[in-house]
């Protein structure tokens, strides 16, 4: 599945199927003889608000030719993915950069040209009989102006967390069982990126046929989280709290400096607000070695969610990860109903939330006492078990617009308003 689908939220879509994206690239070749050569070791997957990714250019001179004004050129054909709630593509999120000289990163000016997105170092190359590296990092940071299919009043507040969820799920595929880290390997497209060496003329402008070309696919991904056990189940009032594990993984080849998982607990599940879950009715528990620790939980004042305080977080590195072992219970005198969680991947250092996930489960009462047979003491009825749906969504990117949307879902949890009684 790709990564896109995913995002969808609700039920799984692109973003969350096990194809973690595979990159292909067209080997480089000389295109005016054997003269030079080209090759863009460009990442696979880049990361969505990662830390900016280097690679290098690295450029033959086969021929030995020196030339007095050839620079490397980047083209860029962006996916919808870069589309903003217009449906026009917005170059704004990509960011490219290069090593001068002085081994300081150098932005490369991008402007459009039609369907392209075009760029050039500002450092001549092939000046010597040599062979030569440039090296460029880039990254793909999304802001509220570059997201698409978002609607104003999900970055607003207007709308409740739970109508903000359920418009996410309008557009996902039907929900798969869970496989914990399949959704650690969801992938969107990203772009293309055809590089050339040319030649330029005294004016600046590009002259005669490339010297050399190189064409990388390259995909997106990025910090998400999953949940694993969760979704589909039946948690009895007073019983033993239902164990779940929570996944935060890292689907491309970017790094982050910080990530912090957070979990919102909700009444009446994602696509039906039913009232008020009350904190002091909720069990959350943490393994830590041999032994379940309590996680600190908050009512927060005028919503209707739980939130469950997991850490500060820390980095999370290319490709990398990790897996929360948690369980969940309700006190006895908790009102039996449909519930959810929600997950969601947050950059606290820059207030970001990059990846969500959905999961419905119910809280159900004790059953009731059932007569052995012959006589005797009666046991309780065993609960029925719902099948794990993998209600799970994470919603890692998704065109950028779900995924704002999957954090408007999550954000207005806090101050969504009460439903009418």
């Amino acid at each position: 599945m790709k990564l896109r689908q995913v995002l969808a939220v609700g039920a799984a879509s692109a973003l969350l199927t096990p194809a973690l994206g595979v990159f292909a690239a067209v080997p480089a070749h000389a295109a005016r003889g054997d003269i030079a050569t080209l090759e863009i070791d460009a990442p696979e997957v880049v990361g969505v608000n990662a830390t900016p990714i280097e690679f290098d250019a690295e450029i033959t001179n086969a021929g030995g030719l020196e030339h007095e004004n050839a620079r490397l050129f980047l083209s860029f054909e962006l996916s919808e993915f870069f589309e903003d709630e217009n449906g026009e593509i917005d170059p704004s999120s990509l960011r490219v950069e290069f090593e001068d000289e002085d081994g300081e990163w150098s932005p490369i000016p991008l402007t459009t040209e039609g369907d392209r997105v075009v760029g050039s170092p500002d450092r001549r190359v092939l000046t010597e009989a040599a062979d030569e590296t440039l090296t460029l990092r880039v990254s793909v940071a999304f802001d509220a102006a570059a997201l698409r299919r978002a609607k104003a009043s999900a970055l607003k507040g207007g709308e409740d967390a739970i109508s903000r969820a359920r418009t996410l799920r309008q557009d996902a595929a039907a929900p798969k069982a869970a496989a914990a880290p399949a959704e650690c390997s969801l992938t969107d497209p990203g772009f293309t990126l055809d590089s050339e060496l040319r030649d330029l003329d005294q004016s600046g402008e590009p002259v005669g046929e490339p010297i050399a070309t190189d064409t990388d696919e390259v995909l997106i991904g990025g910090a998400m989280v999953a949940f694993e056990g969760l979704a589909g189940s039946q948690i009895v009032v007073g019983a033993t709290p239902k164990a779940f594990t929570l996944h935060l993984c890292n689907s491309s080849d970017s790094g982050y400096d910080r990530v912090r998982p957070a979990l919102f607990l909700l009444r009446g599940g994602v696509d039906e607000p039913s009232g008020r879950l009350d904190l002091a009715d909720v069990v959350l528990e943490q393994r830590q070695g041999n032994a379940w620790a309590p996680v600190p939980l908050s009512q927060d004042e005028g919503s209707d969610a739980v939130v469950a305080d997991l850490g500060a977080g820390g980095p999370l590195a290319a490709r990398q990860q990790t897996a929360r072992q948690l369980r969940l219970g309700f006190k006895r005198n908790a009102e039996p109903g449909k519930a959810a969680a929600v997950a969601v991947a947050e950059l606290p250092d820059t207030g970001q939330q990059v990846g969500v996930a959905f999961a419905d489960y119910a809280i159900v009462p004790v059953p009731p006492q059932q007569p052995p047979p012959g006589g005797g003491q009666g046991r309780p009825a065993p609960p029925d078990e719902l099948p794990d749906t993998g209600g799970n969504v994470s919603v890692a990117m998704l065109g950028a617009g779900l995924l704002v949307a999957g954090v408007g879902a999550v954000t207005a949890a806090r101050r969504r308003r009460k439903p009418n009684r």
